[in-house]
């Protein structure tokens, strides 16, 4: 096998990179020409020629605007379907080169953020005088009852805080003073811990009973107490010295669409340490005394799958427009055990900055919060519950906002969660026809008419390997569309960088290929050892470049002892999020696909 040095790799790279929107143009206009018997391909087709030949940001929104419009209809069978939101997928998330001054995605997020900062403000009102005077636009005393019933049977009426307290950790993501790369264990422990005033006592108690924190703020005492009736008081006092008061989080956006980015809130540390304590016991609760287990979306793609088939007494799937934005304070106070309540509002942020200004939140939490997903899923299981829709897991299931129940209790659950503040989204919410959708399966007609998404530049190897596996990993109708595609992406790549692989990997390693497919047998890159009796082949690796900082000798050898307990790679036990050193590596594995000979026989 030929070798493949760095500076070869930063070639080929830099080469892709420069040809990407070309390579962009190409495969649409391509995919174009075979479906050119449908009007809207046509109109795409010429809304492509424009944008690239002018560089024309209003072409670049026609094309945004017929995605939409494919998008947001069911079309007359599974194929046509397919291919009209196979072209949407491929043009509503791309990254297009004009820049769409007429289209602001921020600008957009936010004041979607503030419709629902609206909404809150108001059923907070509602709520509060509810018991003044009735509203039909809020839901019932006895509705509310029954959500309240259910929701104390799952969670109990207290929480357990020591076990609460024994699940609390960092996770990778971001908080307020730690940012960009360096968000590992190592830059959390060894920083200044930003905490809400109400979560202070919380994480006090809940770190005191961790004997890398006890060790970290007593060095001197080796990780143990003193046994002095003070210690918790002088606990509490290194706390305070090592933590710095956060009144609110950092409200951003990522991006969703071309048109409109997500919002996202980058909580205090010590707030995402207590919240994933909580997050860990209610997905627990909720798989023990719910039947909803929140590690697997299968059972909701299957019931999809057969709601799709539109009999009277099948399933419908309805999906909220910014579910999590939408948690008033005031029904969470309502709903929830009132210790249940205490505690999330304690370690919750109830302020948000954006662009130097400081807000109160009418939300109960937003989206970042680590109790988000578990609190909506168990709040929208319990108005399922409310309205009758039966048990869960046979008449209905919830994953965070995405509801499947069956269509006699539909209506009654949607003005349910409208008298709640929640907003069913029109064009993902499925009662009639043949179309469901749910957890990132669709269906139409029992066909998965999934189609493959593209949120990113064809402008490196990566991006090459990763399309060209998608593709085939999707749907049936997927595998057909791209037939011609795939060859197009292959020849792409320099023949001297095809990499293939006879099995699944990652995506952005290498070409997935059958091994009696003529792309792997003729392929340089790939030796059958007769030793092992296995394929050898190249392909990329990707390796999180290891973050070296040191703040403190000492500190680094709690953090190592903490990261090891929970289950970090010793290696390379601290690294920088989203930085990678790729390199080429030879691979080989006792297992590969075929298109002729039985399972069993296959290596």
């Amino acid at each position: 096998m030929k070798s493949h040095s760095r500076q070869d790799l930063q070639r080929v790279q830099r080469s892709l990179f420069l040809s990407r929107h070309d390579r962009f143009r190409d495969l649409m206009l391509s995919l174009c020409s075979e479906h050119d018997n449908l009007d809207f391909v046509r109109s795409i087709r010429r809304g492509i020629i424009d944008y690239f030949n002018n560089s024309s940001e209003d072409a670049a929104i026609d094309l945004l605007d017929i995605a939409d419009s494919l998008s947001g209809a069911v079309h007359p069978d599974a194929t046509y379907h397919y291919v009209a939101n196979q072209f949407a997928a491929l043009l509503k998330k791309y990254p297009f080169k004009v820049s769409l001054s007429k289209i602001d995605p921020e600008k957009r997020a936010y004041e979607k953020f503030e419709r629902s900062e609206t909404t809150c403000r108001r059923f907070n009102k509602l709520f509060a005088q509810s018991d003044r005077r009735k509203s039909t636009q809020l839901a019932s005393t006895y509705e509310l009852q029954q959500m309240s019933d259910y929701i104390h049977y799952v969670i109990g009426t207290s929480p357990d805080l020591p076990k609460v307290f024994s699940k609390c950790g960092f996770g990778p993501g971001a908080n307020v003073g730690i940012n960009g790369s360096a968000t590992n264990v190592h830059r959390k422990l060894c920083s200044m811990w930003s905490v809400s005033p109400g979560a202070f006592d919380y994480a006090c108690h809940s770190m005191i009973s961790h004997a890398q924190f006890r060790e970290l703020l007593f060095p001197e005492h080796r990780g143990f107490s003193d046994g002095s009736p003070d210690f918790v008081q002088h606990f509490r006092a290194r706390m305070r010295d090592r933590a710095t008061i956060a009144e609110h989080n950092n409200l951003s956006f990522v991006p969703k669409t071309t048109k409109i980015f997500r919002s996202i809130a980058v909580e205090p540390a010590l707030n995402s340490f207590l919240q994933k304590g909580v997050d860990e016991c209610l997905r627990e609760f909720l798989r023990i005394r719910a039947n909803i287990d929140l590690t697997s979306q299968e059972e909701n793609s299957e019931m999809a799958r057969i709601g799709s088939s539109d009999e009277e007494d099948s399933f419908v799937t309805i999906d909220l427009s910014s579910a999590s934005d939408s948690i008033s304070i005031e029904l969470c106070r309502r709903v929830l055990p009132p210790d249940w309540f205490y505690l999330l509002d304690r370690i919750r942020s109830k302020s948000y900055r954006y662009k130097k200004t400081v807000n109160p939140y009418s939300k109960f939490c937003s989206m970042g919060n680590g109790f988000c997903f578990p609190l909506q899923t168990l709040l929208f299981a319990s108005m399922c519950h409310a309205v009758g829709a039966g048990n869960t897991g046979i008449d209905y299931r919830v994953y965070g906002d995405d509801i499947i129940v069956r269509k006699q209790y539909a209506l009654g659950l949607i003005s349910l969660l409208r008298r709640c503040g929640f907003r069913p989204n029109e064009s993902k919410t499925f009662i009639k026809g043949p179309f469901r959708e749910s957890c990132g399966k669709d269906y139409y007609s029992g066909v998965n008419v999934r189609p493959v998404y593209l949120d990113y530049e064809l402008d490196s190897l990566e991006s090459l390997f990763k399309f060209y596996n998608s593709t085939l990993n999707c749907s049936l109708l997927s595998k057909e569309f791209f037939s011609r595609s795939r060859t197009f992406l292959f020849d792409s790549v320099p023949e001297r960088w095809r990499f293939v692989r006879p099995c699944k990997g990652p995506e952005d390693a290498a070409f997935e290929v059958d091994v009696d497919a003529p792309l792997f047998l003729s392929s340089k890159h790939v030796r059958f050892s007769k030793y092992t009796f296995s394929w050898n082949w190249k392909e990329l690796e990707h390796a999180p470049v290891e973050d070296r900082k040191v703040y403190c000798r000492r500190e680094r050898h709690i953090a190592v002892l903490y990261g090891a307990l929970m289950g970090l790679p010793s290696h390379k036990t601290f690294t920088l999020r989203r930085k990678t050193e790729t390199k080429v590596r030879t691979s080989a594995y006792g297992v590969a696909t075929s298109t002729w000979l039985p399972p069993t026989l296959r290596l």
